[in-house]
C-alpha cells in the first residue's frame, strides 16, 4: 500500500507543524477575541436573572396639589357640625420592598435558557473558526509545493553545471559544437529564471501565512510536512456540535415556556412618611405602611403560548433538516475525497515505475552525451523527462497529503447524533 510507504517524517531542522500553525493561527485570530465577549456578556445575563430573587428596593416620593377633595357637607341636618376633609396639598415618601417567593420555575429555566444561548453563540464562532484552519493549509502545502519545485530546479541545475564541464572538454577536443554548450547555458539561465520566480511567489505565501499567525516565518524549512497517521483520525465536526446545541437551545425554550404559564407570588411592603397618610381625613403629617401578599396569574392567554411553543417547534424541525443537509453535502464531499484519494494512490506507484526508467534513461544519455553520440537537445529531453517525474512524485505526495488534510477538517462522517436534549 502506497499508504504505508508514503513519507510520513519530515527532515531535521523543522520546527513548525500544521497542527502548530492551525493552533497559532487560532490564537491570533480576532473572532477569538469575540469569544471572550460572548462568554462574559453570558456570564453577566445569569448575573441579571439571578439577581431576579434579591429583594427589590424602591423609593418613592410625590408632592402635589388637586383643586378638589372627597367632602361631606353636614350643616343642613346638624347645624354646627363640621367634618374632617383630605387636604389639597398631599406630600409623601415612601420605601417599597418587593420579594419574589415563587415564580413557577421562570427564572431558572431562563438562566438555562441564556447558558445554552451563549454557548451556541461560542460554537458557531468554533465552525467559522474552521474556515480559517482550511486557508492556512492550503498556504501550507501551496509553500510545500513550491518548495518541492524549487528544489528540484536547483538540483536540476547543478547537473547542467556538471554537464557544461563535460560538453566543455568534449568541445576544446572538437567531439561537440559551440552550440551544444550554449543549449546547456540557456537551459541553465532559464532555470535560475525559474527559481526567482518561485522565490516571489514563496515570500508571498509565507507573508499570508504570517499574516494568519501573527508572527514571521523567515525560513521555508521551518515547515513540518505532516505526517499521514497524524491525518487519518479526525475529529467531529463543529457542525455536529452546534446543531446539538442549538437543539438543547430550542427544547430549554420550550420548557421556560411552560413556565411562564405557571402563577407567580410575591411579598410586598410599604414604609413612609407624609400628609396624608392611609387616613385620608386626616389632615397632618404621618408615618404608614403596609405589608402582604400578591397574586399575579394569567390563566387565559387565547393560546399565544401554544402559538409560541408551536414556532419553537418548527424551529427544531429545521435545526433537523440543517443538520441532515450538512450530513448528506459532507458524505458527498468524503466520498469524493476518498475517490481522489485512491487515484492518488494508484499515481503514486505509477510514479516510482516512472522514475526508475527516466533515471535509466538519462544515466544512458549522459553516457552518450559524454562521447558525443547524441547531441545536446536529445541529453536536455531525457534530463527534462526525469527531472518532470520526480517532481511529479514530490508534487503528487504533498497532493495526496492535501486531500488527507481536506478529509480530516471535513471530520468523521460516521458521527451519528447521540446529544439531543431531553425535558427535565
Amino acid at each position: 500500500m502506497v499508504l504505508l510507504v508514503l513519507l510520513l517524517g519530515s527532515a531535521k531542522g523543522q520546527e513548525l507543524s500544521l497542527f502548530a500553525c492551525w493552533d497559532k493561527a487560532r490564537a491570533h485570530y480576532p473572532l477569538l477575541k469575540g469569544k471572550e465577549a460572548l462568554l462574559t456578556a453570558s456570564a453577566l445575563n445569569m448575573q441579571q436573572l439571578r439577581s431576579q430573587w434579591l429583594p427589590r428596593l424602591e423609593i418613592n416620593g410625590s408632592m402635589g396639589w388637586q383643586n378638589e377633595v372627597p367632602s361631606v357637607d353636614a350643616t343642613g341636618a346638624l347645624p354646627g357640625l363640621t367634618l374632617p376633609q383630605a387636604p389639597k396639598d398631599q406630600y409623601q415618601l415612601a420605601l417599597d420592598v418587593g420579594q419574589t417567593l415563587y415564580d413557577g420555575g421562570r427564572t431558572r429555566a431562563a438562566g438555562a435558557l441564556e447558558e445554552l444561548q451563549g454557548a451556541v453563540a461560542v460554537q458557531a464562532l468554533e465552525v467559522r473558526l474552521q474556515e480559517v484552519e482550511q486557508r492556512v493549509a492550503d498556504l501550507f502545502f501551496g509553500l510545500l509545493m513550491l518548495d518541492a519545485q524549487r528544489e528540484q530546479m536547483a538540483h536540476k541545475l547543478e547537473v547542467l553545471k556538471a554537464r557544461q564541464v563535460e560538453v566543455e572538454a568534449l568541445l576544446r577536443y572538437g567531439a561537440v559544437t559551440e552550440s551544444s554548450l550554449q543549449q546547456l547555458a540557456a537551459e541553465a539561465l532559464s532555470l535560475r529564471q525559474g527559481i526567482l520566480e518561485l522565490n516571489a511567489r514563496q515570500e508571498s505565501l509565507l507573508g499570508s501565512l504570517s499574516s494568519f499567525m501573527g508572527e514571521p516565518i523567515s525560513d521555508l524549512s521551518l515547515l513540518q510536512k505532516p505526517a499521514v497517521k497524524d491525518l487519518l483520525w479526525a475529529p467531529t465536526p463543529e457542525e455536529y456540535a452546534h446543531f446539538s446545541l442549538k437543539r438543547a437551545q430550542l427544547a430549554q425554550q420550550q420548557r421556560w415556556l411552560k413556565r411562564t404559564r405557571l402563577p407567580v407570588v410575591t411579598a410586598y411592603g410599604q414604609l413612609g412618611y407624609g400628609n396624608p397618610g392611609y387616613n385620608m381625613l386626616r389632615d397632618e403629617f404621618d408615618t404608614f405602611y403596609r405589608f402582604g401578599l400578591r397574586l399575579k396569574w394569567q390563566p387565559w392567554d387565547w393560546k399565544e403560548g401554544r402559538r409560541k411553543q408551536e414556532v419553537v417547534e418548527q424551529q427544531s424541525l429545521l435545526v433537523d433538516l440543517e443538520e441532515e443537509t450538512f450530513r448528506v453535502n459532507t458524505g458527498r464531499v468524503l466520498q469524493q475525497l476518498d475517490s481522489e484519494l485512491l487515484r492518488f494512490e494508484e499515481t503514486l506507484a505509477l510514479d516510482r515505475e516512472l522514475i526508475a526508467l527516466r533515471k535509466a534513461i538519462e544515466e544512458t544519455s549522459a553516457q552518450q552525451l559524454q562521447k558525443g553520440q547524441i547531441t545536446t537537445a536529445t541529453y536536455l529531453r531525457d534530463l527534462d523527462d526525469r527531472m518532470e517525474a520526480e517532481v511529479n512524485l514530490k508534487l503528487h505526495e504533498l497532493e495526496y497529503l492535501q486531500l488527507l488534510t481536506r478529509k480530516y477538517l471535513k471530520g468523521n462522517e460516521d458521527y451519528k447524533q447521540v446529544n439531543n436534549a431531553k425535558d427535565e
